[in-house]
């Protein structure tokens, strides 16, 4: 009962420092306070409102909202990790990662030696490219098959960021090789017309097919918006250019690029292909590579990608990710299967 105890004030105490918990809640617990069953059901309650409210700003990507009724859900329930989990994915989110491992940190300090909360520090002082990574150090001591696949997905990533963002197929690619293309969706317009972006990958993606003639075509994208979808409006707009139905395949439940990947992965094991020709926006396609090369070796595959990108900047800006380097990193932690968003049951990503 005293362990059980310490641990409840500690967890009071590291919640008051993100200012989550008010001191009169330490107050209640340090005097042992009379059990009052209405007041802990509403208190359940109100951490499930809190929660629903944060899926809601989630789902509206509005970052402060998320981060604010996270803090007050974790304010009434401090023992609740996967919430201090979620809010430090959105201090990720909002590029300020001290105050993440600041975050990732106190969970360690509850819960030691916590093999995601260290997963997490490890993988954002590389992106930060700090030379001592003492969390990437305990791993290999303690966990060392999950440094193990954390150091294969460094190598896939910082192997992305050595290769050259091209626009166009390199002349040693052999017409004949079994190959798939896959283009990245883009978000539709409020009228549900496809925006600049996503046409301007839709004519590398007609370069491309030509070019490859026997390639089957993945289009991916699934945000719905005026009734019209991405994948769905991909596939017309090829048709319309002259690209028969039978090549293309609509992926049309993705949400982001990590389920871009994930649901292409599916399809590309059905056709039995390891070459992936993967086409989106030159800013986007590295971190596209890096997602489907995880998600191949950790799911028991290989699959060679070649990029191809449709230029939103001249090419040799394209050259250095610089701070889109993080989002790499951590969609290719999210591929390995470390998701961001930690809080069940309202917030899971998938």
């Amino acid at each position: 009962m005293k362990l059980r105890k310490t641990a409840v004030f500690t967890a009071l105490f590291v919640a008051m420092s993100l200012n989550c918990v008010p001191e009169s809640a330490i107050a209640a617990s340090t005097q042992g306070a009379t059990f009052n069953y209405q007041t802990a059901n509403t208190q359940r309650d109100e951490v499930h409102s809190y929660l629903a409210q944060a899926h809601q700003a989630y789902v509206d990507w509005d970052m402060p909202a998320l981060e604010k009724s996270l803090k007050a859900a974790y304010r009434l329930a401090p023992y609740r990790l996967d919430i201090l989990f979620s809010i430090a994915a959105t201090q990720v989110w909002d590029s300020r990662l001290d105050e993440a491992m600041e975050t990732y940190g106190t969970i360690l300090k509850l819960s030691p030696n916590d093999v995601d909360a260290l997963t997490y520090q490890a993988l954002y002082a590389r992106a930060q490219g700090k030379k001592d990574n003492p969390a990437l150090l305990t791993l290999e001591k303690n966990f060392p098959s999950r440094a193990e696949g954390l150091n294969k997905l460094f190598a896939s990533v910082e192997n992305t960021l050595r290769t050259p963002v091209v626009d166009k197929l390199p002349a040693s690619f052999k017409p004949d090789t079994p190959t798939v293309i896959v283009t990245l969706g883009y978000a539709l317009e409020d009228s549900g017309a496809m925006a600049p972006t996503l046409i301007e990958r839709l004519n590398k993606t007609l370069e491309v097919a030509k070019a490859l003639p026997e390639a089957k075509i993945i289009v991916t994208g699934g945000v719905p918006k005026s009734g019209k979808n991405e994948g769905i409006e991909m596939k017309r707009w090829l048709m319309e250019k002259g690209i028969g139905s039978a090549r293309i395949i609509d992926e049309n439940y993705a949400r982001d690029t990590v389920e871009n990947m994930v649901y292409s992965r599916y399809i590309i094991n059905e056709l039995k292909v390891k070459n992936v020709v993967l086409i989106s926006s030159g800013t986007h396609v590295r971190r596209g590579k890096a997602i489907l090369e995880v998600l191949g070796w950790k799911n028991g595959g290989e699959f060679n990608v070649q990029m191809v990108a449709a230029p939103d900047k001249p090419l040799a800006e394209l050259q250095d990710e610089g701070a889109r380097t993080l989002g790499i990193y951590r969609d290719a932690l999210r591929a390995y299967g470390l998701y961001m968003m930690r809080a069940a049951p309202e917030l899971l990503e998938i």
